[in-house]
């Protein structure tokens, strides 16, 4: 967490909160807000004086002073129940249970989660049966948004021999979430308890493709298996990088164009080439499922550079017959395959495939000096339906090649449609430093009044109800705040994500809305680990940002882990340089300390962010052959240019515009590098043998399943 902002983080937490009356009357409430506040003081006979002291120090997190209050005495059910949830936030819950011990006097829509605080205290202390009993009677009928974790509570607190309670709990359990990793876990330990495992786990496989617990439960089933399931395994033991075994399950399911697609891939993966392309090119040649993705697969494999001569030209003629007899997308992949480009621009002009063909050319033109060649083809791109990273790229260019053509005034008008439509791209930070005005307030369309809930200290849940209407630009506003107050990062991020649009309008950027959409997460690792391996701060959350959204479990398809998404070759790697004799990957601390160092590697040897973010994703075999083909020495956009692979030149632009955008909102964070704490990369082989790993991991991934120079921009 970011340290202590003194008093302007005090006033923005009571900003957030607006728990003291008279703060409710001064920052949240309309005319006749007095009024109302006194009534609430009457009712519930209550010092004026103690309650907005003790809301003060609740929004500042002061517990130490709340513990003066509550030791005077003489508190109000309100200040009780604030109190409670201050001893909760510290997990002290014989204090909570104390403040809680008299339930009299709470508001009916209040007192479900007072219950529920005092049901988690008593748990923790270990008085189960009172904790069930109140659980018990809670889950009769609790309030929406409540009730799947009361029915956690009954789960957990029942004992286990009990098996039909805790399996009524947990099915009442998956019928109330809509959240995904909710139904994750739910169906989980459904199977654990017995519970329709085969349908369960076909459940879980649908939403978890490679949950190991739903594997086994469906692998122990006799053989023959349906094919349902059997489809099920094999795309499982695909994911798995289980080649053989998925090939074994796989190709028996003659019928079923998934099962055929994976099971070539997994051919292809065991460099089975010519039996992988025959069932591409059956799936690119008819029907519908799978036959861009096969289509695409077969140019990737027409550039492989293990694939025979052989194979080569039976993937260039199967080619050519698709070209011939598909229309639509998959003929447009085919034709971009077989480089037959003037094609692709006539018959399919606004295709993905058109949109990179009139990009390049329009680059080509740049660089012999045909400016007017270059602006027609990129003005071409800035017509069509194109992605935030296209549209940005395609208006600095246009407006570079409009002022070299002389045309200065259509130029700033470009720029100015660039900065409007993407004020945070890495482009408008290059073309116009400055221009994006940051302002410290809220926009008045994202106020609102403090919950019930907040005023009674249960933030939490005020949070959880918050956060259940994204759609409501308000609520998830203040979701996002009471996250922050929390320190709950992810949340932060994930809540103020869909807020963008209210954050940033007509050149000027809220500092606040921003902080939510960029976020310092575990602050206190992040520094030291910066610290240590001479690494800007802002450039470790700027890939953290881009790799995992801030997710400390994130986990994708090629394996990459964690916060940093490290890839275990290079996490071994990385701990065996710095001496880390054990280490976890999924370990919070490990991970960024791991990434940080292989970062800070790529930083020393490339000697800027943009080629080491670059090196970073691909792998530096790829960065510097990029570099070695004319890229060394180019500044950022041209240098973006000359990377070969799409995913790595969108993830090169948002790095590099997550870090113009971190160094505008958080101006006083470190930027110069400090003392190195890293090893040389030299000649020694066992470094050498590290960058060889790494490279080679990377080009597994890159090269042969995500990324071709004839790879489609979909």
């Amino acid at each position: 967490m970011a340290a202590s902002k003194g008093m302007i983080k005090l006033k923005k937490l009571i900003n957030i909160f607006c728990l003291s009356m008279f703060l409710s009357v001064i920052f949240c409430a309309g005319a006749g807000a007095a009024d109302k506040a006194k009534t609430e003081i009457r009712k519930n006979n209550e010092s004026t004086q103690a309650q907005s002291e003790l809301e003060l120090l609740f929004a500042s997190r002061k517990w130490g002073e709340i513990d003066s209050i509550v030791k005077r005495g003489n508190l109000s059910v309100r200040d009780r129940s604030l109190a409670a949830n201050a001893y909760r936030i510290q997990s002290r819950w014989s204090d909570v249970v104390d403040m809680l011990s008299d339930l009299n006097g709470f508001p009916n829509d209040i007192l479900p989660y007072a219950k529920m605080t005092l049901i988690i205290a008593l748990e923790n202390l270990g008085k189960t049966s009172e904790s069930l009993n109140i659980a018990t009677e809670l889950r009769k009928n609790p309030p929406y948004g409540l009730g799947y974790y009361v029915l956690y509570a009954v789960y957990r607190l029942t004992p286990k021999e009990n098996t039909d309670i805790r399996r009524t709990a947990m099915r009442e359990m998956y019928a109330k979430t809509e959240e995904k990793s909710q139904k994750i876990f739910t169906l989980s330990e459904l199977i654990k308890l017995n519970d329709n495992p085969v349908e369960n786990a076909k459940k879980l496989l649908d939403l978890d493709p490679t949950s190991s617990i739903a594997v086994n439960a469906l692998s122990s089933l006799p053989k023959p298996l349906n094919q349902e399931v059997s489809l099920l395994l094999g795309y499982a033991a695909y994911l798995a990088k289980d080649n053989k075994k998925a090939i074994e399950i796989l190709a028996p399911l003659k019928n079923n164009r998934k099962a055929l697609y994976y099971n070539a891939f997994a051919l292809y993966n065991e460099n089975k080439y010519a039996e992988a392309l025959k069932i591409w090119s059956g799936l690119a040649l008819n029907g519908n499922s799978y036959a861009l993705s096969s289509v695409n697969r077969i140019g990737i494999l027409l550039d492989r550079k293990e694939a025979s001569a052989s194979v080569k030209n039976t993937a260039k003629d199967n080619l050519k017959k698709i070209s011939e007899t598909r229309r639509g997308d998959v003929q447009a992949r085919a034709l971009y395959a077989l480089n037959l480009e003037d094609r692709v621009l006539l018959e399919h002009p606004s295709s993905s495939f058109a949109i990179r063909i009139a990009w390049k050319r329009g680059m080509d033109a740049w660089f012999i000096g045909n400016t007017k060649e270059a602006l027609w083809y990129w003005q071409r791109v800035n017509g069509l339906d194109v992605s935030a990273a296209w549209g940005a790229r395609a208006l600095y260019w246009i407006s570079k090649a409009q002022e070299k053509s002389g045309d200065k005034k259509a130029a700033a008008k470009t720029l100015d449609l660039l900065l409007s439509r993407y004020p945070l791209s890495v482009y408008t930070y290059l073309a116009r430093p400055g221009a994006l005005k940051i302002v410290d307030d809220v926009p008045a369309s994202l106020t609102s009044q403090p919950t019930q809930l907040e005023h009674w200290g249960f933030i939490s849940y005020a949070r959880m109800l918050l956060q259940r209407e994204p759609k409501d630009s308000k609520k998830a506003f203040r979701a996002a705040q009471l996250a922050e107050w929390f320190g709950d990062d992810e949340k932060v991020y994930s809540a103020g994500l869909a807020l963008q649009r209210f954050f940033v309008k007509n050149g000027t950027a809220s500092r606040q809305g921003l902080q939510l959409l960029y976020p310092r997460p575990y602050h206190s690792i992040v520094s030291k680990a910066a610290e240590r391996f001479g690494v800007e701060d802002n450039l470790i959350w700027s890939v953290m940002k881009q790799e995992s959204a801030f997710n400390p479990v994130a986990r994708s398809h090629a394996g990459a882990t964690g916060l940093m998404q490290l890839m275990p070759g290079t996490a071994k790697g990385e701990a065996g340089l710095l001496k880390m004799p054990e280490f976890k990957i999924w370990d919070v601390t490990d991970n960024i300390t791991l990434g940080a160092s292989y970062l800070s590697r790529q930083l020393k040897s490339f000697g800027d962010p943009q080629r080491a973010a670059a090196a970073y994703n691909a792998g530096p075999g790829n960065a510097r052959r990029w570099n070695d083909d004319g890229g060394k020495g180019l500044p950022l956009e041209l240098w973006i240019e000359k990377i070969t692979f799409r995913e790595t030149s969108d993830y090169v632009q948002r790095v590099i515009g997550n870090l113009f955008t971190y160094r505008l909102v958080y101006p006083n964070s470190a930027r110069m590098p400090f003392t190195l704490d890293i090893l040389e990369i030299s000649n020694d082989p066992e470094n050498e043998e590290i960058e060889g790993k790494r490279a080679q991991e990377y080009s597994g991934v890159f090269n042969d399943e995500i990324i071709s120079k004839r790879e489609p921009n979909d």
